[in-house]
Order: structure tokens, then C-alpha cells, then sequence
């Protein structure tokens, strides 16, 4: 998963697609240092969430749907959809709404 968040933090849409293609947990979490989050200090967040932080522009949407292709938890999916809606680029918000799957669980 380490290769993965690198590749999120750095906004590098091919690497997450490559890294997902090739079996990354996408279901991962992570707690460590993150400039664009401030609250909750440490806190693990899914990749999912970090994707959303991290990413900007088309990236986001990019990256996000390159997440999505690789099955994230349905329980995650809906959490991460509720509580980062003012992360989202509009694009990204209208693909995470029109998204039904398929969920791991």
C-alpha cells in the first residue's frame, strides 16, 4: 500500500492505475503525514479519502475511478461519499453519485 499512497499523495494517475491493476489495497488505510489534513492529526484515513485530499482537478476523478476499479469496500465507499462532499471537484462528486459498483463486500 505504500507505493499506492505515494502514488496518490504525488497525484500520479498512471501509478495507481498500475498498482491497482496489479492487486493494490485499495482498502488500505493511511495515518501518516499529510499537509492538506489538519484535523484529527494521525487519524488513518482510507485511501479513498486521501485520494480526495490529495488530488486536484482531473486527477482526482482519475485517480478516484482508477480506486473504484479496484473493488473498495461498499461500508467505506458510502462513508467517504458523506463525509468528504466538499473535497470533491464537481466531476469527481458526480462520478462517486453515479457509481453502483462492483463493492468488495
Amino acid at each position: 500500500a505504500t507505493l499506492l499512497v505515494g502514488s496518490i499523495l504525488l497525484q500520479w494517475a498512471e501509478g495507481v492505475a498500475i498498482l491497482v491493476q496489479r492487486g493494490a489495497d485499495v482498502n488500505a488505510t493511511y495515518a501518516g503525514p499529510f499537509a492538506q489534513h489538519d484535523s484529527d492529526s494521525g487519524k488513518a484515513l482510507p485511501l479513498l479519502h486521501v485520494a480526495l485530499l490529495a488530488a486536484r482537478g482531473p486527477a482526482q476523478s482519475i485517480i478516484v475511478q482508477h480506486m473504484l476499479d479496484g473493488r473498495v469496500r461498499c461500508k467505506t465507499f458510502n462513508a467517504v461519499r458523506r463525509k468528504a462532499r466538499r473535497e470533491m471537484e464537481l466531476v469527481t462528486a458526480q462520478l462517486l453519485d453515479r457509481f453502483d459498483g462492483p463493492f468488495l463486500e
